[in-house]
């Protein structure tokens, strides 16, 4: 598989009102939905949806300049979907949700499913850049608005799983934002697990049980599959990968946040190091309010133990540098009317909005020229 194979494209399919019943019901929902609150959910919470088995499959970024090519392990679609099928006895309406938005012929309905369990190209070329660059990354606060698949985030979790102890400084934090929890569920959480169990943080993990025996007296579970993101396979999920996973995390010192709501109800709290965001700008309507949780996330001091004072914050950046953020998309998203362009130009404006994140700064890190151009952009702001 490569970047060019990906199943999706570069055009969204809206519901229109009036399509069928499905799209009435859609919009009623919407609706009734009315963006719902950002709030977080506990890693602990979703671990406890994870099912039994987990199927993946490599996905191939391709090489940029001198940096080799990058596989990194997705959690198949068809898997999600079955994991959903199997729970339809359940009330839970983010599932029913997330059942009927993997069947439907739509990539996003507005307000209330945003195209998250599909992984986009523009995701695989952040990646390309974030390959480029030499991050310090441990004791940092990350964040990735509208993660989706994740995959920018799983690969620089790939990247501080692989860290030796010396290098792991301070505690890092990694925050995943999507409007929908069903996505994080289904489709996140299983590629941050996935990062990791094809990581060297792993091995001890996979060496108590031996790759290709079964797991623990559990005949039932299929054999661990190798720690090699070329190859498609099955992890079987158990309690034990589950402790593993966390203790991982522990040594590390690695905290994820997983959050879930609409951005217009998003308040930043601390200031992060490094802000991702990919393929988020396809609605004109939404740029502004985007613009708004980077500039937050930009500009806001970086702990709560750090007074918000011009000396305050001219001591912190001098410390750790200035924030990095880095924008992916396309030009135009037909069907939905945004764009990089009006994306630039709110950017741009000098009256900023709300008295704030005015007089933006952007610079082209990559271009792909083929077909519909996409661009990588670092953001910035004084």
């Amino acid at each position: 598989m490569t970047s060019s194979t990906i199943s999706q494209t570069f055009k969204f399919d809206f519901i229109q009102d009036g399509d069928d019943e499905q799209a009435q019901a859609a919009q009623d929902r919407k609706k009734e939905i009315n963006e719902p609150a950002l709030m977080e959910i506990s890693l602990t919470e979703l671990l406890d949806t994870l099912p039994s088995l987990i199927s993946y499959s490599p996905l191939q970024i391709l090489s940029s300049g001198n940096h080799p090519e990058i596989f990194l392990s997705r959690r198949d679609l068809f898997d999600a979907r079955f994991q959903l099928i199997s729970q339809t006895g359940t009330e839970q309406s983010d599932q029913v949700e997330g059942l009927e938005f993997l069947d439907a012929p739509s990539d996003l309905l507005p307000g209330v499913y945003e195209g998250g369990l599909k992984t986009w190209e523009s995701s695989l070329d952040l990646v390309q850049v974030l390959s480029s660059i030499n991050f310090e990354l441990s004791g940092r606060n990350i964040l990735e608005v509208g993660c989706g698949t994740a995959i920018p985030s799983a690969y620089l979790l790939r990247q501080l799983f692989t860290l030796d102890e010396a290098r792991n400084a301070g505690e890092t934090h990694l925050y995943l934002q999507d409007f929908n929890r069903s996505v994080l569920e289904l489709i996140t959480l299983p590629n941050i697990l996935l990062a990791w169990y094809m990581s060297p943080s792993s091995a001890s993990y996979r060496d108590a049980f031996k790759v290709g025996t079964d797991v623990g007296e559990d005949t039932e579970h299929p054999p661990l599959p190798p720690s090699d993101p070329v190859a498609p396979g099955e992890l079987p999920i158990n309690p034990a990968l589950v402790a593993a996973f966390l203790e991982s995390l522990s040594d590390k010192n690695l905290h994820i946040h997983f959050l879930r709501g609409s951005w217009s109800t998003c308040s930043i709290d601390p200031r992060f190091d490094i802000i991702l965001t990919s393929e988020t700008m396809y609605r004109s309507d939404s740029i502004p309010v985007l613009l708004d949780v980077l500039w937050k996330a930009y500009a806001n001091p970086r702990s709560h133990a750090i007074d918000a004072t011009l000396e305050g914050a001219v001591e912190e950046r001098l410390s750790l540098g200035d924030p990095k953020c880095y924008v992916a998309g396309k030009v135009l998203y037909f069907g939905a009317g945004g764009g990089l362009p009006d994306f630039i130009s709110e950017l741009e404006d000098p009256r900023g909005t709300k008295c704030s994140r005015r007089n933006g700064k952007w610079e082209v890190l990559k271009e792909h020229s083929q077909g519909v151009v996409r661009k990588v952009l670092q953001v910035s702001w004084d």
